[in-house]
């Protein structure tokens, strides 16, 4: 089995999804991550870590079909973390600005998603 790559911005968006619990999805979770770590992230960059952490199969998404996305009127995507997710955060990846030193590494893990 190959190992898997993750990086500590990935590991800060399961830590936001983890604090926001049933209301995380993409607005709320860039702005826990701007306000945390008081830098600007733009949506672009949540997006690709929150699909990427999906097809790791760390996260779990549904839309969220009781609550519309104000004025757009859209529904929302809600992300919430898989076993595996809790499993990630627990292994000692608590404070993600220590993470930061180093790359973390999962294993176990199909390396498909890498190639995306």
């Amino acid at each position: 089995m190959s190992s898997l790559l993750i990086g500590a911005f990935q590991v800060d968006v399961l830590n936001a999804v983890k604090q926001l619990g049933e209301n995380a999805y993409g607005m709320r979770i860039r702005d826990q991550i701007s306000e945390e770590f008081e830098r600007d992230v733009h949506m672009p960059q949540i997006y690709a870590a929150l699909s990427r952490l999906v097809k790791l199969g760390l996260l779990t998404s549904d839309l969220d079909e009781k609550q519309s996305a104000g004025q757009r009127g859209r529904t929302r995507r809600v992300y919430k973390l898989s076993a595996d997710g809790l499993q990630v955060l627990s292994d000692g990846v608590r404070d993600s600005r220590g993470a930061r030193k180093q790359e973390l590494f999962i294993y176990g893990k199909q390396n498909e998603a890498t190639s995306a």
